[in-house]
């Protein structure tokens, strides 16, 4: 719900007055209400509070070990905190004051930094606190909340909501921010922010402020942030409905966080650099204030907005650019699915957050393929409509994979439980291939457990003209003349040509990539040079790279019949005499004279995935590590010192079916 701000009245009186309303409203509609005062000087990592709860549930007060707790009352009366329980045990609404304090951990150093970054930490370059920290008494429960904030001149910050004024004087930045919806929690940024903004007029007249919080190295990048950011938001309130919230910020994180929160996007510095980060990543995050943190997933049963969010952003900009680039990404997704061993494979509705490489695919690719099938089930009105209707009953609220079926059900006039059901509950993927049936006939066949499927096939003319077809299969095996279906002269047939079904495809028409290695729950390591330098270099970036933590080998174990796939690092040399023992040829020629170190992944005869990393010297395998991880659907890479300057897929197609 968004609408331009009311005019800034005296900030004591506007706030209290806000405060009041807002009170109210959690009142009558019983959601806790708290109002937090924050003091926060980064230079000595100082943090001081005071949190007013309205709730009729005894909250949380175990903070983090970090802060303490100096006073607290229950309806005005001053209480010792193990009394509080006792206190508010009467039923009804009670009224909860804390006044705490605490020095927060300082800001990780780089080397110590994590995949995961730190969520509790103050420091002059940057602050983040993030309620699983439990920086604040937990309300138990949904909850609104109003927030005070103040800083050193020099610093500014935000929390999630509505920006209801910001001054600095006396040597203070301070700003009032409100969130008039249930919220699961607070997060708090600050740093030495230069804050840039604009406004951006939505269709239905309401006015969303777009702000960019940046250093001063990264003021240079706020308009095209501002721009792109209000584009999205127009966009997504065009095609779903009205955005949830009064702002949205961009925000820089001096650890590598890439999160999306109500109301703004926090990305790490070096994240914001990178020049598709706006055509990309960017809109997926605003995209996530409708799905996501408008429309809650009930975690108990899946959580469905990320792949909605990856097929409404990334697939739909690839949709944007024209029908190749849609089916790459949609060969991506295949790929990935070929990296995943079948008994590794997880139910949809298993998925709850990214862990690994395996809980990515079934948690983004996976259900975002099942939005590309939907649609092309019940069509682009139906489908729009559904989407629509669903978000217009479920906004503020908490909603499921069956309450998605059930609106477009309703949408398409069809019973469409059946269909959710097998691709959110069932872990396995339908494997298909095509067989002669003679006279011009042809089989589909269906491994395992049949789905129910349209499966589209493309038929060859004796012409040379081709006819696409559509076939309903819901058996192991399904026979299609294309004779009775108005197509006599067909003399070949490919199935899925365009790639438009969630399905295994064959290991021997998918390339290899990097991937297959990566995110195996097994896999070795095999150091093809001696000396500690090697070893050293090569064990640091299978522990970056790989999801699993590698058995180290001798080359001998490579040519044993297992099939854990295997990552091995060396010099030229080193890799030349493997890849002779391995019966795997020599270097690509593609990778063979550049760059200071190349990566490329390969399968053996028995289909046993490998990924070589060919450096000139140690050094030059160390400086693989950062880049490496981010380009796991690729086949090859060249570097030269850290830098990706090359990178491909190796070729591989699937033979039509000859008919004739």
């Amino acid at each position: 719900m968004a609408r331009v701000s009311p005019p800034l009245l005296r900030a004591g009186c506007w706030l209290a007055a806000l405060w009041l309303l807002l009170a109210a409203r959690a009142a009558l509609a019983a959601v806790p209400h708290m109002e937090l005062e924050v003091q926060l000087d980064p230079a000595t990592r100082r943090l001081q509070a005071t949190a007013r709860l309205t709730s009729d549930q005894v909250p949380d007060l175990a903070l983090h070990p970090r802060l303490a707790i100096a006073r607290a009352s229950v309806d005005g009366v001053a209480v010792a905190i193990a009394q509080v329980r006792h206190l508010a045990s009467a039923p009804g609404e009670h009224r909860y004051v804390i006044e705490y304090a605490g020095t927060l951990p300082p800001l990780p150093a780089r080397e110590q930094q994590s995949p995961n970054p730190a969520s509790f930490y103050a420091s002059p370059e940057g602050s983040y606190l993030a309620p699983e920290a439990g920086w604040y008494p937990d309300p138990g429960a949904p909850f609104t909340y109003a927030l005070k904030l103040t800083l050193p001149a020099g610093q500014k910050g935000l929390v999630p909501g509505r920006q209801l004024r910001a001054s600095e004087a006396a040597g203070r930045w301070s700003a009032d921010y409100a969130f008039e919806h249930p919220a699961e929690g607070i997060w708090l940024m600050a740093g030495p922010y230069q804050v840039a903004q604009q406004a951006a007029p939505l269709d239905d007249g309401s006015v969303v402020t777009v702000r960019t919080w940046f250093p001063a190295e990264l003021s240079e990048l706020a308009p095209g942030y501002l721009q792109d950011s209000a584009r999205y938001l127009q966009r997504y309130s065009r095609s779903i409905g009205a955005y949830p919230f009064g702002d949205f910020s961009v925000v820089s994180s001096p650890l590598s966080h890439g999160l999306g929160i109500p109301s703004l996007t926090y990305l790490g510095r070096d994240v914001l650099r990178l020049p598709f980060i706006r055509a990309t990543s960017l809109g997926h995050e605003v995209l996530h204030n409708w799905w996501g943190n408008g429309v809650v997933p009930d975690w108990r049963s899946g959580n469905w907005s990320e792949g909605l969010t990856t097929f409404g952003a990334d697939y739909a900009y690839r949709e944007d650019q024209g029908a190749d680039a849609a089916r790459a990404m949609r060969l991506e997704w295949l790929r990935d699915l070929v990296a995943i061993a079948p008994a590794n494979e997880t139910a949809v509705a298993g998925f709850t957050s990214r862990s690994h490489g395996i809980s990515s695919v079934m948690g983004y690719a996976k259900p975002a393929m099942l939005f590309v099938m939907l649609r092309d089930e019940i069509g682009p009105a139906a489908f729009e409509q559904g989407l629509r209707a669903f978000w217009q009953q479920y906004r503020f609220r908490t909603a499921a994979w069956k309450d998605l079926a059930q609106a477009f059900s309703q949408a398409s006039g069809r019973d469409l439980a059946p269909f959710f059901a097998q691709w959110t509950q069932r872990a396995a993927s339908p494997a298909l291939s095509l067989a002669a049936a003679g006279g011009g006939s042809l089989r589909v066949l269906q491994q395992g457990e049949p789905f129910d499927m349209l499966v589209p096939l493309r038929l060859q003319l004796a012409s040379g003209a081709t006819r696409d077809l559509s076939v309903r299969v819901h058996e192991r095996e399904t026979l299609v003349d294309p004779a009775a279906r108005g197509v006599p002269d067909a003399v070949s047939v490919a199935l899925d040509p365009d790639l438009r079904l969630w399905r295994r495809l064959d290991p021997a028409t998918v390339p290899a990539i990097l991937r297959e290695t990566f995110i195996a729950p097994q896999a070795q390591l095999h150091i093809a040079t001696s000396g500690s330098e090697w070893t050293s270099a090569a064990t640091t970036l299978a522990q970056r790279a790989l999801d699993a933590k590698p058995a180290l080998v001798a080359a001998d174990a490579l040519l044993a019949a297992g099939k854990e796939p295997a990552l091995v690092a060396g010099d030229r040399a080193g890799i030349t005499k493997l890849l002779a023992q391995l019966g795997l040829g020599g270097v690509p020629e593609t990778l063979s004279q550049q760059g200071s170190a190349r990566a490329w992944a390969a399968r053996a005869a028995n289909g046993k995935a490998f990924v070589f990393l060919m450096a000139e010297t140690p050094a030059a395998l160390a400086a693989m590590q950062r880049a490496l991880p981010h380009y796991g659907r690729q086949s090859w890479l060249v570097f030269q010192d850290a830098r990706v300057v090359a990178q491909g897929a190796w070729p591989a197609a699937a033979p039509p079916l000859a008919l004739r």
